[in-house]
């Protein structure tokens, strides 16, 4: 491991000591640049034929690599597929590594030939990064391979944009959006709304929703310190995404229409917010692309307002990444999702700004917490982390989030706002009436029951008791009250316990753990009376936590 020492001594007593340094002029030197490119959109794609010369539609990825004249390929960033375009649009950000102005920068675009064969690459196109401008869109004409067909309308061209580095200290703020006709549907069991309807928009209970939460958002209130920050922040918002689906554009014109941010900038579709696609998902499936979008909006807002506000037509809706077929034609698997809300992040965390509002839907606000909530904020506050992750929101809850860029698990601390609240699903409620009925179970078993099988030993049969009825015993606790250590986990104990029974008068720490354990509250152990005396066993009592 090299260690970093400025001082002149301090170097020489290392180099005495043998331990590797390197000085800070070396150091900067060390440290490789990084080039934030944003790369916009591929203009004019190629036709795509098959070996009968018919048009295939386009599925196109772009690969940047950066090429040293030395070591060769030092790094690559590849932006997702986009289907059904002859100009997708990305408008993301991604960093590579360089080696300075003898680095060129690749650009490879591909057409995905979806597990049929071989990817075909459409083109390549090489430039060195000195002849790259900060700050404006270059726009690059890229050779085509052989095998493609030129696009009539033009060359094809990158269109990319290098950018500042951006923020490391974020906040985010993920809004679920108001109820749905599915949502009413699905608590109606209506399923010809439920299932025979895509795209499905809000009902007047959902607009209540929206419209709630605007006034409460506009109202400035004081909270704690910390809640205070977030709560400020989500007023300085710099970018408003939302989900391309109807209810969730529908919930972001109608809740944020009064925000600074959307009325300077308008709201920002992002495809890779979308809710996750299953097997009967139809309200999960778009119909709309691009402009195409903002008239389908406000055509549901005169059906279901009557009359629309001119604040409400006047709200700007950006169409982004959604200008092509930006919605999942088939189930997703569980892997392909948690890849495009991966791709999301990368989104907000390489955006300039630091502030992000995003409107989208249950299960991407609970992956997004699974996977990138710190292991720190558990330990600050495990409720409220499990919930997040494992949970429903209600609709239109909003949660913020305060990021640090420079970590993988980059949720550092997260809060409920604006009065949200987390809908416990219906594992939770069995989990939480087992646990009610355990505990009424417990108090009805009198401690003469235990006290009197401790005290017959060897003429007594085999009694399996509860972690938590053991707390009754005193005899039991004076038993177990002569060790320092206490045990926290289930698989501590059986890693001690070696997956058998053991006796505590052969690990006398046991006894302590034990206790310590039961101490805490935490339940699931058990121990057994029998002609030995009381065992202690790894596996849980049956009905316990």
């Amino acid at each position: 491991m090299l260690h970093l020492i400025e001082d002149d001594l301090l170097q020489k007593v290392a180099k005495f000591l043998e331990i590797p340094i390197v000085s800070q002029k070396n150091y900067k030197k060390s440290i490789k640049p990084k080039l934030y490119i944003k790369l916009m959109r591929v203009e004019n794609l190629p036709l795509i034929v098959d070996d009968l010369g018919k048009a295939k539609a386009n599925h196109t990825y772009v690969r940047l690599k950066i090429k040293d004249e030395k070591q060769g390929i030092v790094d690559e960033e590849e932006w997702p597929c986009k289907a059904d375009s002859s100009c997708p649009v990305w408008n993301s950000t991604r960093p590579l590594t360089t080696q300075g102005d003898r680095s060129t920068l690749i650009i490879e675009i591909w057409h995905d030939e979806q597990n049929k064969g071989s990817n075909l690459k459409i083109g390549k196109l090489s430039i060195g990064i000195k002849h790259l401008l900060h700050g404006p869109k270059t726009s690059m004409s890229v050779p085509l391979n052989r095998k493609v067909k030129p696009n009539p309308n033009g060359n094809c061209k990158a269109i990319i944009q290098i950018v500042d580095e951006p923020p490391k200290k974020k906040w985010l703020y993920l809004i679920r959006h108001a109820q749905s006709k599915w949502n009413a549907a699905k608590r109606e069991f209506d399923l010809v709304t439920a299932f025979g309807i895509r795209d499905h928009g809000l009902t007047k209970i959902g607009a209540n929703q929206a419209e709630t939460l605007r006034k409460r958002s506009m109202s400035r209130c004081e909270y704690g310190s910390e809640q205070g920050e977030a709560y400020a922040n989500f007023y300085q918002a710099q970018k408003v995404y939302t989900s391309p689906l109807s209810r969730a554009v529908e919930s972001a014109v109608l809740a944020l229409r009064d925000h600074k941010c959307v009325k300077q900038d308008g709201i920002y579709l992002l495809a890779d917010v979308r809710e996750k696609r299953t097997l009967m998902g139809m309200d999960c499936t778009g119909q709309f692309k691009g402009k195409e979008i903002l008239a389908h909006v406000q055509k549901e807002f005169k059906e279901l307002l009557g009359e629309v506000q001119d604040t409400i037509k006047d709200v700007s809706i950006l169409p982004n990444d959604a200008e092509h077929l930006w919605w999942s034609t088939k189930a997703e698997s569980s892997m392909g999702f948690r890849s495009r809300l991966d791709e999301a992040m990368k989104n907000i965390i390489y955006d300039q700004a630091k502030s992000i509002v995003v409107v989208c839907h249950s299960m991407v606000i609970r992956e997004i917490f699974k996977r990138y909530l710190s292991p720190d904020f558990f330990r600050e506050d495990f409720a409220l982390g499990s919930d997040l992750s494992n949970e429903k929101v209600q609709n239109m809850a909003v949660v913020g989030a305060r990021l640090d860029t420079t970590k993988v698990q980059c949720i550092q601390h997260a809060s409920l706002m604006f009065g949200s609240k987390v809908v416990k699903g219906k594992k939770e409620a069995k989990r939480t009436s087992l646990r009610s009925r355990h505990h009424s179970r417990a108090e009805e078993i009198p401690p003469p029951r235990i006290e009197k099988a401790l005290s017959q030993g060897a003429s007594s049969p085999s009694i399996r008791i509860s972690a938590r009825q053991i707390t009754t015993s005193s005899k039991l606790k004076d038993l177990m009250a002569d060790s320092p250590k206490a045990f926290r986990t289930k698989s501590e104990l059986r890693e001690r316990l070696g997956g058998g029974i053991l006796s505590p008068s052969q690990s006398p720490c046991i006894k302590e753990r034990a206790l310590g354990h039961i101490e805490t509250g935490q339940t699931g152990f058990s121990s057994r009376v029998s002609s030995k005396g009381p065992q202690w066993i790894g596996a849980p009592v049956s009905g316990s936590e």
